[in-house]
């Protein structure tokens, strides 16, 4: 299992994504590395794209998978192209985590955080989307470096309350 650390609390504001999208069962991750080929062309080419990042948000969780977004972020939708799929993030509380190393390893990290350090943290998890965000220190050619994986919780106050 992976050694994940433990988690920073960040306030996060509303994102504005734009990608591609593909439902996936829990099983079939296999497959998100062609949303990230398709995405590939158009990043730094999109309206309104706000550049530094990249974003895979998962969204739409139920027992037999969930929507993947690999995306990237937009100060509005205006102009974006009808293929893409727009999704609004709302803001809220995340439980930020990072994965370190090659891509193909972040199942076991996601593993890590559900089955130890998310719940160690005392942090309770939200039925909201979550997102990985892809920053400068991440090679999207080797597919080598750090991830953060942004996991929506109750604040705080609100996790001593229940």
């Amino acid at each position: 299992m992976s050694d994940v650390a433990p988690p920073r609390l960040q306030k996060g504001d509303v994102l504005l994504i734009a990608g591609f999208a593909k439902r996936l069962g829990y099983d079939d991750i296999a497959s998100i590395p062609q949303l990230w080929q398709r995405l590939g062309p158009h990043i730094g080419r999109l309206p309104n794209e706000i550049s530094g990042y990249a974003y895979g948000v998962i969204f739409n969780n139920d027992d037999e998978g969930f929507e993947y977004l690999a995306g990237v972020a937009l100060s509005a939708f205006d102009g974006v192209p009808d293929e893409f799929t727009t999704f609004r993030v709302p803001a809220q509380t995340y439980a930020v985590f990072v994965h370190h190393g090659h891509i193909s390893a972040i199942k076991e990290t996601m593993k890590a955080i559900w089955t130890n350090r998310l719940p160690e943290s005392g942090l309770k998890p939200l039925d909201a989307p979550s997102y990985e965000r892809y920053g400068p220190s991440f090679d999207p050619r080797t597919g080598n470096g750090d991830v953060e994986i942004f996991m929506p919780v109750h604040p705080p106050e609100d996790s001593r309350s229940q």
